[in-house]
C-alpha cells in the first residue's frame, strides 16, 4: 500500500507540475498576443502622426497663398479696377461692331 501511496503521489505532483507549466504557456501565449495588439495600434498611431504631419504641411502652404492672395486684394484698388473695366468695355463694343459687319471678319 505504501508503494501504491508513493507513486501516486509521485503521479500527482508530475500532473500538477505538468499543469502549472502548460498554464504558463497559455498565459504566455496569450501576453504576446496582447503585446501584438498594442504593436499594431502603435504602428497605426505612428502613420496616423505621418499624416498629421503631412496635412499640417498642406495647411501651411495654404495659409501662404491665402496671405499672398489677402495682399494681391490688397494692392488692388479702385482706379486699377475701372480702368481694366473701361478697357473691356471698348474691347466689347469693338467686337460687337465688327459682328454687325457681315464683311469685317
Amino acid at each position: 500500500m505504501d508503494w501504491m501511496k508513493d507513486n501516486l503521489t509521485k503521479v500527482i505532483a508530475t500532473v500538477g507540475l505538468i499543469s502549472t507549466i502548460s498554464g504558463f504557456g497559455y498565459a504566455g501565449a496569450e501576453l504576446m498576443g496582447r503585446l501584438k495588439a498594442v504593436e499594431n495600434k502603435v504602428t497605426a498611431i505612428s502613420s496616423t502622426k505621418n499624416s498629421v504631419t503631412e496635412i499640417e504641411k498642406r495647411f501651411e502652404g495654404i495659409e501662404v497663398k491665402l496671405i499672398n492672395l489677402k495682399e494681391g486684394l490688397d494692392k488692388l484698388d479702385d482706379k486699377t479696377i475701372l480702368v481694366d473695366l473701361a478697357r473691356l468695355k471698348t474691347e466689347v463694343k469693338g467686337l460687337q461692331k465688327k459682328s454687325d459687319n457681315p464683311l469685317a471678319q
